[in-house]
């Protein structure tokens, strides 16, 4: 049986290990389904000597995340990684006729995941609104989803040399244009990617359902991984890592929407990240500038 817990709710996931295509959640009594992707994770450990294998053979008898899920059952690397499933889209949201074309030769703007049905965004490299390294603070003005707190509205006051002006189009007048998560969001909308407007900020259960465990800030040796982001980059490219030397751990982190109860004696509002460098969330002041990669569907 294969657990995974998701940091917003205390629950449990029981896993089918037969297809591993839907997982059930219990939660609050009622019960009901989801679609979780598997974790890219097709190597083995070893006792005692902690090694790690090129395969999954191993001498531990005891079955191991690569024995189970969609790994094992749906090995398919033509669409994803292992067991991830992944669509191109062009610009207009339509599935790309050549799914196996590079993105310097066809670029896409979305990619959907077949697994759990959620679509996102694909960052560029061009001097756009959606700019691979383009960074927002945290900023959500919502009550019944910010944790009480907003956080921050505009990076012009976090005491760097750049202010604010930190993203595409930013005009320190017009609080449209500010680089927060939540303006961002609102200019994606009214662009229509892919044809559609309920764009929003994912949560960090969400940012991990594509992290691929398998690829990670360290390579299976302990040896630094600085240009392989644990994420398949034939599907999101432009990812941070594995465009630009970005070294430090810290230049590898993602906004979730996400609030975190923590907080500094500053008493600055903090919020969930996802870090694309050794593959895991952690909690952030808002006042920070991340990285962002809107998603749509789910919820």
């Amino acid at each position: 049986m294969k657990f995974k817990t998701l940091i917003t709710l205390s629950i449990m996931v029981f896993g089918n290990l037969s297809t591993a295509q839907a997982d059930v959640i219990f939660y609050s009594g009622f019960e009901y389904l989801i679609k979780l992707n598997d974790t890219g994770r097709t190597i083995a450990g070893n006792f005692p000597d902690h090694n790690n294998f090129v395969d999954c053979n191993s001498d531990i008898q005891a079955p191991q995340d690569c024995h189970l899920g969609r790994d094992v059952t749906h090995p398919d690397n033509s669409d994803g990684y292992a067991g991830f499933s992944f669509t191109k889209l062009d610009a207009s949201g339509n599935p790309l006729a050549d799914q196996s074309a590079d993105y310097e030769t066809t670029p896409w703007a979305c990619v959907q995941d077949n697994v759990t049905g959620l679509v996102w965004e694909v960052k560029t490299l061009d001097d756009g609104l959606h700019h691979a390294e383009h960074t927002y603070t945290w900023y959500d003005t919502d009550n019944t989803t910010n944790g009480g707190n907003p956080g921050w509205p505009d990076g012009q006051n976090n005491g760097t040399a750049d202010g604010g002006n930190i993203c595409y189009g930013y005009n320190a007048a017009d609080p449209a244009t500010f680089c927060n998560t939540e303006a961002y969001t609102a200019r994606v909308n009214a662009q229509g990617l892919c044809g559609q407007t309920e764009w929003r900020l994912p949560d960090v259960n969400e940012l991990d359902s594509i992290n691929l465990y398998r690829k990670s800030g360290l390579f299976d040796d302990g040896s630094p991984n600085t240009r392989n982001p644990p994420i398949d980059m034939n599907y999101f490219p432009n990812t941070v890592g594995g465009i630009t030397n970005h070294l430090e751990w810290i230049d590898w982190m993602y906004w979730a929407s996400t609030p975190s109860f923590n907080s500094y004696v500053s008493g600055v509002t903090q919020a969930w990240t996802f870090d694309y460098y050794e593959g895991y969330s952690r909690t952030w002041d808002s006042n920070h500038k991340f990285y962002v990669r809107l998603v749509r569907g789910g919820q």
